[in-house]
């Protein structure tokens, strides 16, 4: 299938919430709630609003790892802090409730060997899910993780408050795009508007914590990566690098170029969009990829042993960045001719 000849698909009925989800997150004495490295929007949003339900349950619950928060979402941690990963020791009876997270693999190092040890439950919206867990709930048709925790909810009888919905609301206005994405459907609509009567929330506050506190150093990291931009031939393959260097220059953070990628996609012309960065370990590159119908960046990303949706996606390249930039350029621009 070529762009031309793509349809608008219409989304599946939603997988129903199982059970023995619910079971588990009441039954244990400690439900100890994770999310992946590099946490995003709806890894903040999910996991966080999950502790605030359980806890008004009356149920103990804790949220392990999320680090480094990025200022986007720090205003989050007022009401419910989190525990850094290497700080986390295991209590009798503790079940892991793993939130918008593909792969054991993609947790925190340190609470990598606990998973394997403590029961364990799998909340997630990624297609490449692995379905790990004694029980998992998987639903590539979701928008976001956060609407999964509000179907959890909404099953368990559990009201929303506005600490809930406005971590919820994170969750599904930064995996959406703001509600602009093809992963917006009706049921993603009625969930936000759900938040809105429920939870009292601002939408207003929300959006000026995410979008409106930039930090110089990312405005000034941001020049860089634009200065950095690269195209194919025929335009349709767009990148953007940064090495470390750039982030020391700039003062800036990992977590400031969380983005960025969003750039070289918003280009004209453009199908296939990714930002590459340096990765924590000596001649590694991180990848995130963005992609328009009908290209999968998912499956571009499985190549490299990564993964994620359809339109979005990451992996990691054992390959100094130096040698992605130009590699990657060349195998997107073979990838989109090998579909036409």
């Amino acid at each position: 299938m070529t762009p031309e000849t793509a349809s608008i698909s219409v989304a599946p009925s939603p997988v129903p919430v199982p059970d023995a989800m619910i079971e588990k997150l009441l039954s244990a004495p400690r439900v100890v709630i994770v999310s992946h490295v590099k946490p995003d929007g709806d890894a903040f949003g999910s996991t966080l609003a999950l502790a605030h339900l359980l806890q008004n349950a009356g149920r103990n619950a804790i949220v392990v790892g999320l680090e480094p928060v990025a200022p986007s979402y720090q205003f989050l941690t007022q009401t419910q802090p989190i525990l850094p990963a290497a700080e986390y020791l295991p209590q009798e009876g503790d079940l892991f409730a793993v939130c918008d997270c593909g792969s054991p693999d993609r947790l925190p190092g340190p609470l990598q060997v606990f998973l394997e040890k403590l029961p364990s439950v799998s909340i997630d919206h990624h297609k490449t899910n692995s379905g790990f867990g004694d029980v998992s709930y998987v639903d590539p048709s979701a928008s976001s993780t956060a609407e999964l925790i509000w179907r959890i909810a909404r099953k368990a009888g559990w009201p929303l408050d506005q600490a809930s919905a406005t971590a919820l609301w994170v969750g599904v206005v930064t995996d959406t795009g703001r509600f602009a994405y093809d992963n917006t459907t009706p049921e993603t609509l009625e969930f936000a508007a759900d938040l809105l009567r429920q939870g009292q929330l601002s939408t207003a506050e929300v959006n000026e914590q995410v979008y409106g506190n930039v930090p110089e150093a990312q405005l000034r990291l941001q020049a860089r990566a634009i200065d950095s931009l690269q195209r194919s031939p025929d335009g349709r393959v767009a990148l953007i690098s940064l090495a470390r260097s750039d982030y020391d220059a700039c003062g800036a953070a990992g977590t400031d170029s969380e983005n960025f990628v969003n750039l070289p996609r918003s280009l004209r012309g453009v199908t296939v969009a990714g930002l590459l960065y340096e990765g924590d370990q000596p001649d590694q590159t991180r990848l995130s990829l963005r992609s328009r119908p009908p290209y999968d960046a998912s499956l571009f990303c499985s190549r490299h042993g990564g993964g994620g949706h359809a339109r979005a996606a990451g992996a990691t390249l054992d390959i100094p960045i130096s040698e992605a930039r130009q590699s990657i350029l060349r195998e997107l621009t073979a990838w989109l001719d090998s579909h036409i």
